[in-house]
């Protein structure tokens, strides 16, 4: 059994070798550049690549095919980087870049910065162009959530809070409040205490309302 497997093993090998002539081809290296693949891993003799080239590189001489004959590839395209193209945009404090890593950047592409709690900035992206990438932003920090007296603040988002108030007392202003771009908080509410008299006259009419009805 043994000796009938590695013979069969030898026959298949036997099979793919032969299947594939020397005039055919293996796949190209082609540095930053892509093609269609081919699904038994030759390319036969007389086949043409397009390449495409990966983003911010571009043809040399404008040549994009090569062509397979007798076992050798023709003069392979090559994708050089181009002049248009950014390096990997500048890192920025208390900020991160929401994109994938890549070292080149194709002209027209958008990097789009998020910011640490607390902190907030004009705009958050920066554009690749001829080569350049536009102002990046730059981010302000709004410091501590601000204390307001008998108030809880809960954060609901990067910007944002929300204050609460306590029972037998009312929110008075905005209840949310925003990390502004200058570094500063919007208007901040207050917590004004209820007329706890006015409550208590009000439950003893109750009472005695009740006491009517009875």
């Amino acid at each position: 059994k043994t000796m009938f497997n590695l013979i069969l093993k030898v026959l298949m090998v036997t099979l793919v070798c032969s299947s594939s002539d020397e005039s055919s081809c293996l796949p190209p290296t082609i540095p930053n550049g892509k093609y269609p693949k081919s699904s038994n891993g030759w390319y036969d003799d007389g086949s043409t690549l397009t390449i495409t080239c990966d983003g911010g590189f571009e043809h040399q001489n404008q040549i994009n095919t090569t062509t397979c004959g007798n076992g050798k590839w023709s003069s392979a395209p090559v994708c050089e980087r181009s002049m248009s193209a950014c390096s990997a945009p500048p890192k920025i404090p208390h900020a991160v870049i929401i994109h994938g890593y890549q070292e080149v950047f194709a002209a027209g592409s958008e990097v789009q910065y998020e910011c640490e709690d607390r902190y907030t900035a004009h705009t958050e992206k920066s554009v690749c162009i001829q080569g350049n990438w536009t102002a990046v932003p730059t981010f302000q920090s709004c410091g501590n959530f601000p204390v307001i007296e008998n108030a809880v603040a809960q954060q609901t988002s990067r910007y944002y809070l929300i204050y609460r108030c306590p029972r037998l007392y009312r929110l008075v202003g905005p209840e949310r409040v925003k990390c502004i771009s200058n570094g500063m908080w919007s208007d901040l509410p207050e917590c004004r205490g209820i007329n706890t008299s006015m409550i208590i006259i009000f439950k003893d009419l109750l009472k005695r309302w009740g006491e009517i009805l009875i």
